[in-house]
């Protein structure tokens, strides 16, 4: 048989048969790269050298190196040039190499190998990956293939995950602190409530005065601590539910600031301490009124809290181009320096105590902080031990009126006076595009109420009805943005004080300065 000559028929049945086992392979090979190339995963594919051949679209995109480029390099080092600065520092592109030798050494064996990795795209962004790399004979030929998937996004979603999961136990941490700080503070004005009422209570049996004066200012110490500290917890709390609503407004800070320093003189005279009010009456600001009220209270508070009798505390704004920076300073104790970085931190919060031993969290700077942060502003501290303290917060300048309206104001006159409302028509004459008159305040009330656009008012004081103080603190409660200029023939040095404290943005003597009229316009509306 081994010797036997084969006729010609039998050799082209032969090369015939050979013939469709080529096509058939060929057939073969084209759906096999076909199902590579419409892989929703990268897939690569070298030769039993490690030598590239075949990258297929998804490898591609992927890595963003082309299918031409990687086409015949070895697959360490494709590899290698994709490597993390981190991977690099671990490991050499020679151990790349030799891993992938052992793993080629191998492939007889038809084991499957699962790892994951890491490389930078071509755009640095990094991507985490899961290779499965296993043997694949075609015909005579092995070959290592390696399929790639993108975990990334899991990965991505699992750092988030655990970095949530770490967060959400340092918080509950840190208010489970918290509210062990609160609870303590709690109790001890309480305490100190319920034992000076059976003092004052035997005092009184007893007909001591003098004793039952100082009991009782005891009492109100305390009440007002826990009091303070009860609405901020309340505050607090309500805040971190999102249920306080943001609302600002233009706002004259010195009328703010000097009704919260009116509110405080009471605890401030306890102390013998004087609050010095020397913001400008035409500083405007930007903000949310409830939240710019607790915020200042809580800083003038902590002022008065840590200033020794006799005391002083100054409160003071200068404005920087968008930014009015409102400063609260002291001639107090001081802060010490690892201190004054921790103010503002939940995580720090403690027990302080005041120059007359009054309670305290710092949960009150907590709130400050949140509150200033939400207008996009900034909060610090600057102080030295024995030497008192500066607490600032930089908010918004108020968003004042442009240029393109002077021209095209639309005012409203209040003088009861008829020459009054004249000489005011012919001043404004070349602001104003439509001009208003009313003869009292009450007037005025439904004139605002039926033209909401109003853009200015000049509010006369003494008039009859109703004065234009009064008629400004009723629109204010509507009408919080309308620029107001308040008006007055008596010179008594409270005048300005109260024109501010109704709700006006600023205050003219009569008869009106014409010149000083025209910068307050051109101050509000350009």
């Amino acid at each position: 048989m081994g010797n036997r000559k084969f006729t010609y028929a039998e050799l082209e049945k032969r090369v015939l048969q050979l013939e469709k086992e080529i096509i058939r392979e060929k057939e073969i090979k084209l759906k096999f790269k076909t199902v590579i190339e419409n892989s929703v995963e990268g897939v690569i594919l070298t030769d039993d050298t490690g030598t590239i051949t075949d990258w297929n679209n998804c490898i591609a995109t992927s890595t963003g190196i082309k299918e031409e480029i990687a086409v015949g390099k070895k697959i360490w080092e494709i590899q290698y040039s994709l490597f993390t600065e981190d991977l690099r520092k671990n490991y050499s592109e020679s151990d790349i190499k030799h891993l992938w030798q052992n793993i080629l050494t191998k492939l007889a064996d038809g084991n499957v190998v699962t790892r994951e990795g890491q490389y930078f795209r071509q755009d640095r962004s990094l991507v985490y990956t899961e290779d499965i790399v296993f043997p694949l004979k075609s015909g005579n030929q092995m070959y290592l293939c390696i399929l790639q998937r993108d975990l990334t996004d899991r990965k991505k979603a699992e750092m988030a995950l655990k970095k949530s999961e770490e967060k959400l136990k340092e918080l509950n941490a840190t208010k489970d602190k918290f509210f062990s700080v609160i609870a303590h503070d709690l109790k001890s004005p309480f305490n100190t409530i319920n034992d000076f009422s059976q003092l004052l209570l035997n005092s009184i049996k007893d007909s001591d005065c003098h004793t039952s004066e100082k009991y009782v200012e005891t009492i109100i110490n305390s009440s007002q601590s826990a009091y303070r500290l009860l609405n901020n917890l309340l505050t607090w709390a309500t805040n971190e539910l999102g249920m306080i609503p943001f609302n600002p407004v233009n706002l004259a800070l010195q009328r703010v600031v000097e009704d919260v320093a009116v509110l405080l003189r009471s605890s401030a005279n306890l102390k013998e301490i004087t609050i010095y009010n020397k913001v400008s009456i035409y500083e405007m600001i930007f903000a949310d009124e409830n939240m710019l009220r607790i915020i200042l209270q809580n800083l003038v508070s902590n002022a008065i809290k840590y200033t020794s009798k006799g005391g002083s505390i100054f409160i003071d704004s200068v404005q920087a181009d968008t930014v009015v920076t409102v400063k609260v300073t002291d001639n107090g104790v001081g802060i010490k320096p690892e201190a004054l970085g921790k103010l503002f931190d939940i995580a720090n919060i403690q027990t302080t105590r005041g120059t007359e031993e009054e309670g305290g969290t710092g949960l009150g700077l907590l709130i400050c902080r949140e509150f200033v942060e939400k207008h996009r502003g900034k909060i610090g501290a600057e102080s030295e031990p024995g030497n008192g303290s500066t607490f600032w917060i930089s908010l918004p300048v108020t968003q004042i009126h442009k240029k393109p309206l002077l021209g095209s104001l639309k005012v409203l006159i209040v003088d009861d006076e008829p020459h009054a409302r004249d000489l005011l028509e012919v001043l404004l004459k070349g602001y104003s595009a439509k001009i208003l008159i009313a003869r009292n305040g009450s007037e005025s009330i439904e004139i605002c109420k039926r033209n909401p656009g109003i853009d200015l008012i000049l509010m006369d004081k003494k008039m009859p009805e109703m004065d234009g103080y009064e008629a400004i603190r009723q629109i204010r409660n509507f009408n919080k943005d309308v620029i107001i200029f308040a008006l007055s023939a008596s010179h008594e040095e409270t005048e300005k004080e109260q024109a501010i404290n109704a709700g006006s943005n600023a205050f003219l003597y009569k008869p009106v300065d014409i010149d000083l009229l025209k910068d307050n316009i051109e101050n509000y509306f350009s």
